[in-house]
């Protein structure tokens, strides 16, 4: 070999690697653009599959309807997610919105606590020396605590957008699952 075919075969070897590198780039830059919806791809896919046959028996009940049996399909589906999930998130957001009043206007009263509360092991002298503080100046307790009550309120608003965001990624799931089984056929 000569230094000709040398400088050929490094500068062919130099665009292979620099090709599948670009390659390898593409199919990392795609897998992160579609990462997001796998989950919810999935969930299609296994609602789908499980809701076939009953799918099937909603289309010979509508008469072979296929596109009536999905739009009921759909909207049985949907009403399934959204209905539970707008109702406890309200509930939440309605006790929440409750508590704060009551705090507000001073309406929150809390029992003393039983003496028996003491005897409790290894929370027990804890518990009732706190629960006591808080029966005793519900809104002296409350401020001076301030910080835990931020971080207690904090978790449930976050546990409900949770709660959000797992019901809209279902819902997605469902219209996606819809999708599969108009073309089921």
């Amino acid at each position: 070999m000569n230094s000709t075919d040398n400088k050929s075969a490094v500068r062919t070897a130099i665009e292979i690697f620099v090709h599948l590198l670009l390659i390898g780039i593409i199919l990392v830059w795609c897998y992160r653009i579609i990462e997001p919806f796998i989950e919810i791809v999935i969930w299609a896919a296994v609602i789908a599959v499980s809701m076939y046959k009953p799918f099937l028996k909603l289309k010979s009940l509508v008469g072979g309807r296929s596109k009536l049996a999905l739009a009921l399909f759909t909207l049985l589906g949907l009403a399934m997610i959204i209905v539970p999930a707008w109702l406890f998130v309200g509930s939440i957001m309605d006790s929440a919105a409750g508590m704060t009043q009551a705090l507000q206007t001073g309406e929150v009263h809390i029992p003393a606590p039983n003496e028996s509360v003491r005897e409790w092991p290894l929370v027990g002298e804890r518990l009732y020396n706190q629960w006591s503080d808080a029966s005793s100046n519900v809104g002296a307790y409350v401020s001076e605590h301030s910080e835990t009550f931020r971080t207690i309120i904090s978790g449930v608003l976050s546990t409900a957008a949770g709660i959000g965001i797992g019901a809209l990624q279902f819902v997605i799931s469902t219209l996606i699952a819809a999708a599969f089984l108009a073309n089921a056929d």
